[in-house]
């Protein structure tokens, strides 16, 4: 019986001369309650309950509109910075969690900006052509393509801030504390590889790397990756990026001494790079172990034991979504996309 039948009941008990303790006992509420509804009944003659003003409307239609159109003509980004226009040139003394508020209701969202490289026009036109060149391209196609790339892992897990739950604010304890080492720590730069058979060797980078460098690992474990999965070099496609030491003489002329075919990259895309979620991935793995690496080869241990767990589904499932970016950056007409 919901709260409309109840107070019916009462009300016909109360007509019929029942007293209020029997009609509290029938209808299974407090005596005040039988009184209050009664008296209610003979003020109003209702039983419902009566409609609600509510709070009223800070912002009108058309104040809600300036809110929004200041967004979108680009004066300002943020809730603060719309507050603060709205405040200078409309005499408008608004909240900062009104403005958000009135933004939610028109179905706008805050999200924290993704990291991207800058595009220029360029870059944007060359990654446009790229993705018209490759559009037809399926996982069949892919997965002839090796696939590489130098990242940088950091001794300390993350930049970020980091938080905490305690009954006991006042005091520090290891949780509520996190590490800083003199000057940041240092970092370790890993340089891998990715086929659709599984991860290829890596290896540490100590020091620049330079065409040099680069040149000894095409020839130390890029070749040992295709010898260890039996690649064909005639068959099988190089990917790295256009970063200058791939670009140096030294390397080039290596590439050529060992035969093997470069795939076309457009610069400035890293979306396009399924490796570059293997290091999102270790990333992760790093700051879930919440540990803080006393030494570069403590860490480069480590680094090698997380790419030890990766098979070869792991790859296949990052390449497998090549049909999806090429198609996202040609929607995108060569812009950013959501890789």
């Amino acid at each position: 019986m919901n709260k409309v039948q109840k107070r019916t009941q009462i009300v016909v008990l109360k007509k019929e001369g029942f007293t209020n303790e029997h009609i509290a006992d029938r209808a299974g509420v407090h005596k005040s309650t039988v009184k209050r509804v009664w008296k209610k009944y003979n003020t109003t003659g209702l039983i419902d309950d009566l409609k609600r003003s509510g709070r009223p409307q800070i912002l009108s239609p058309r104040k809600k509109r300036l809110v929004t159109n200041t967004l979108k003509k680009g004066l300002a980004k943020t809730a603060t910075g719309i507050q603060k226009e709205l405040r200078l040139s409309q005499d408008l003394q608004i909240s900062r969690q009104t403005v958000a508020r009135t933004l939610n209701e028109q179905g706008y969202v805050s999200r924290v900006k993704s990291k991207k490289p800058l595009l220029s026009s360029k870059h944007i036109k060359a990654r446009f052509k790229w993705a018209k060149s490759h559009e037809n391209w399926e996982v069949e196609d892919w997965k002839n393509v090796v696939w590489s790339d130098e990242t940088k892992f950091n001794l300390l897990n993350s930049d970020g801030k980091e938080y905490y739950w305690t009954n006991k604010p006042g005091i520090l304890t290891p949780e509520s504390v996190k590490p800083t080492l003199k000057y940041g720590g240092g970092s370790v730069m890993i340089w891998g590889c990715m086929t659709w058979e599984g991860l290829g060797f890596s290896c540490k980078i100590d020091g620049n790397m330079d065409g040099e460098l680069y040149s000894e690992i095409l020839n130390g474990e890029l070749m040992q990756t295709y010898d260890y999965y039996n690649l064909d070099i005639n068959t099988t496609i190089f990917q790295h990026d256009n970063d200058p030491k791939h670009k140096s003489k030294r390397a080039t002329s290596t590439i050529q001494e060992l035969g093997l075919k470069v795939l076309d990259w457009p610069s400035q895309s890293p979306d396009m790079n399924p490796i570059e979620h293997l290091w999102n991935h270790i990333d992760l793995e790093l700051r879930k172990r919440s540990k803080q690496f006393s030494s570069k080869n403590e860490l480069w241990e480590v680094l090698q034991d997380i790419l030890k767990e990766k098979d070869a589904s792991f790859c296949q499932k990052l390449i497998s979504s090549m049909p999806k970016r090429v198609q996202d950056l040609k929607n995108a007409r060569g812009g950013y996309t959501r890789w």
